[in-house]
């Protein structure tokens, strides 16, 4: 489930299945030190990202906290499509390091 991407903290895969939701935990990360809150630069094209059941826009920022308790979710929009890409950076700034999580859609 590595992903590659020298420059990226996004590191592994998330799976969901057609339809549904997942939630991201830190186990999708693998930066050294994590940073204190993450910035959505864009939606995935096939789902969206809530955080704390608030549905997240590009622009939004979101704690580290909230992913690590669980609240960080992912929601596939039920369309055919078998993958998706959500664009993070690692702080409040939008020149902070990227992060992508990369989301595989199954079960169509």
């Amino acid at each position: 489930d590595k992903d590659s991407g020298a420059d990226d903290v996004g590191s592994r895969i998330l799976h969901v299945l057609c339809g549904e939701n997942a939630t991201i935990t830190p186990g999708h990360f693998q930066a050294e030190s994590v940073p204190q809150d993450l910035l959505l630069l864009r939606q995935g094209e096939h789902g969206f990202l809530t955080a704390d059941d608030l549905v997240l826009r590009a622009g939004d920022c979101f704690r580290w906290t909230d992913v690590e308790a669980g609240r960080v979710i992912y929601y596939h929009d039920e369309s055919s499509s078998t993958t998706d890409v959500l664009h993070l950076a690692a702080g409040s700034e939008y020149n902070a390091p990227p992060v992508s999580i990369r989301i595989s859609i199954s079960g169509h």
